[in-house]
């Protein structure tokens, strides 16, 4: 299930046209090689077809890979919330795959100036998950108690989740996870429109 889900995850952020890039690159490197193939001893030749078979084979599965996670699959972006000192974004997303399945939300962090060590530009574009919970996204609460220190609150599960994951820290930022008992009678707002091309 965990790594299911993992998978599923990774399709919530923009790191899932990795994959698209990836099956056009093994694409375009196949197409080279029947070039390349031409005026080579019997040998080579087949040597060269078998590689060309691979990453034709590859990029195929890698693009239904990425179209199945785009069309059939939505995410939701609700609440975000800046750190005091405006360099950091945290906000809760929801990953849904269709009404047979469960609520999958999350809490993405990233940062929002370009001034960072090498290690963090690329979570500007992506964003970096720290938080997992199979539960309703609109539930979940987050706060920031100061420029570096993340408070992310979420319901008390009526079972015991099939996944959650709480990361203490993320770079120089400290996350702190808080169960609480929500209100049931309290009124849920409608889920924003999804993205399902664009994300």
């Amino acid at each position: 299930m965990r790594e299911s889900l993992g998978l599923m995850l990774a399709f919530s952020t923009p790191m899932s046209y990795i994959v698209l890039i990836a099956a056009v690159g093994a694409a375009l490197l196949a197409w080279r090689l029947r070039r390349v193939m031409r005026g080579r001893r019997r040998a080579w030749k087949f040597l060269i077809a078998t590689l060309i078979v691979v990453l034709s084979v590859s990029s195929a599965c890698l693009l239904f890979v990425f179209l199945l996670g785009h069309i059939f699959c939505a995410r939701y972006e609700l609440q975000s919330a800046d750190s005091p000192d405006g360099r950091i974004v945290a906000r809760v997303t929801e990953f849904d795959c269709g009404a047979t399945t469960p609520f999958y939300s999350s809490v993405e962090i990233h940062q929002t100036h370009f001034a960072l060590p090498h290690s963090a530009v690329w979570s500007h574009w992506t964003g970096t998950s720290v938080f997992w919970l199979e539960a309703d996204p609109r539930f979940i609460e987050i706060t920031w108690t100061g420029n570096r220190e993340l408070t992310i609150r979420y319901p008390e599960p009526d079972h015991s989740p099939s996944f959650y994951q709480c990361n203490s820290s993320w770079h120089e930022t400290q996350i702190r996870c808080e169960m609480y008992k929500p209100d049931e009678r309290k009124t849920l707002s409608p889920l924003p429109r999804p993205n399902r091309w664009f994300w």
